[in-house]
């Protein structure tokens, strides 16, 4: 593990020139008065005529917020995005207490740790002592950067964007890798009224955070089983050789927070999601070693969507990707997991033009039996017709008019597409 966040560091450094005239990095005091870094992506085709939103990127323990687009290079995948793009980058450690408790557990990099509420326990079992065995004993119980108002410091970035952009309200999207994702959950409660959806990969939650806010946010979260770091089940039981030859094995579990299925159905029930979930299976057709099931639990109303993704097979925050002939593609689900929860339209870049009253509509909105579409020439467009999870439910070629009497109701995105032009509408169906 440590290994692995070494070569992150070198990749990140080497590759620092490859983004440096695009990806800006800004130095400022945080709420607290810390030394801060963050780094900036501002798309080419922002030119403040339009509304941007804000598009939250939080690195994993260990990392910061160069990795963000040196590792995962989002500024290309959120290209076609109206999102600024913001990495921020954790602070080490400040708890001299925490650094000396966890210097026996070198997998655990201090450089780059979130304020979040995350905790650690260690728990030991059957421990020798004299002549007498301790059935359970709890060696560690660790908060770190226990101190440090993360949440305040993101707040602060978001606010000076706003003095500096054009930003809209009602599109800010957090994205969470690991630990970021556990500052993701955090974060979002205590600001859910400020954010359209949060992504999560292999991150959690734990139970000092659930107080501290509604929850009342759109969820996309993918965690797998045989995540090796941050167990699906919070915690991990194992056994640990001897140190010394002839010496006992100590059988410890590890606790990193909450059982996800208790996450899923906290958000659930603050959403007002709908149970029970739709599920999709999504088999091993290319034998890489990886599935994957979908649980959907559609919004009600004024409610929010919770969608969860259970990996199997799959590492700790392992991106899954069709290319390499994976079950999913996780590029392809968090896009329309935003692309359903946004109301900003497409960047009008590469001969992709946006959705406006002006030029192309679908009527009537709501709709019964028939959606019509105008402003464009339907004779040359293929159609396709959505879920809000994703789903495709129809298709047409060459039509102005379109049955829709067999669709559910509920809300519904059109995908409109000609040779050289893409358009993105809504519309529900009563």
């Amino acid at each position: 593990m440590k290994k692995k966040y070494l070569i992150f560091s070198l990749l990140c450094l080497l590759s620092m020139s490859i983004f440096a005239a695009q990806v800006e990095k800004i130095t400022l005091k945080d709420t607290q008065g810390n030394d801060r870094e963050y780094y900036k992506y501002v798309p080419d085709h922002y030119d403040g005529s339009d509304p941007y939103g804000v598009f939250l990127m939080l690195h994993g323990f260990g990392q910061s917020g160069a990795d963000m687009f040196n590792m995962l290079k989002m500024d290309s995948v959120m290209s076609e995005f109206k999102f600024i793009l913001i990495a921020p980058s954790a602070l080490p450690e400040q708890s001299q207490n925490v650094i000396n408790d966890m210097a026996e557990i070198p997998m655990m990099p201090l450089n780059a740790m979130w304020g979040t509420n995350m905790g650690f326990r260690m728990k030991v079992f059957d421990v020798m002592f004299g002549d007498m065995v301790i059935p359970e004993w709890e060696l560690k119980n660790l908060v770190f950067n226990e101190d440090v108002d993360d949440s305040a410091f993101l707040s602060k970035i978001i606010n000076d964007l706003k003095s500096e952009y054009n930003i809209s309200a009602k599109n800010h999207f957090v994205f969470g890798v690991s630990m970021g994702g556990y500052m993701g959950y955090q974060y979002t409660l205590k600001n859910s009224s400020k954010i359209a959806g949060l992504i999560s990969f292999g991150g959690s939650m734990s139970g000092k955070m659930q107080n501290r806010g509604s929850g009342r946010v759109n969820l996309c979260d993918f965690h797998s089983l045989d995540d090796e770091v941050i167990a699906y089940e919070g915690s991990r039981k194992m056994t640990v050789a001897p140190q010394e030859e002839g010496g006992d094995s100590l059988k410890i579990e590890l606790f990193w927070g909450d059982h996800k299925d208790e996450v899923i159905n906290y958000w659930v029930g603050k959403g007002n999601a709908k149970r029970p979930p739709v599920e999709t299976e999504y088999p091993d057709i290319n034998e890489t070693g990886y599935t994957a099931k979908k649980f959907y639990y559609e919004r009600v109303g004024s409610g929010r969507e919770v969608i969860h993704y259970q990996m199997k097979g799959a590492g700790h925050a392992q991106f899954l990707s069709k290319a390499r002939g994976d079950c999913i593609d996780y590029i392809e689900e968090f896009k329309s997991f935003i692309w359903n929860n946004t109301t900003l339209t497409q960047a009008n870049e590469t001969g992709v033009q946006t959705m406006t009253k002006n030029t192309v509509n679908t009527y009537p909105n709501p709709a019964d039996d028939y959606i019509t579409v105008s402003g464009i020439d339907t004779k040359q467009s293929q159609i396709n017709i959505y879920t809000t999870s994703g789903q495709e439910v129809q298709r047409a070629v060459n039509f102005e008019r379109i049955d829709i009497s067999s669709l559910s109701p509920g809300a519904y995105l059109v995908k409109i597409q000609t040779t050289n032009e893409q358009f993105v509408s809504k519309f529900v169906k009563q």
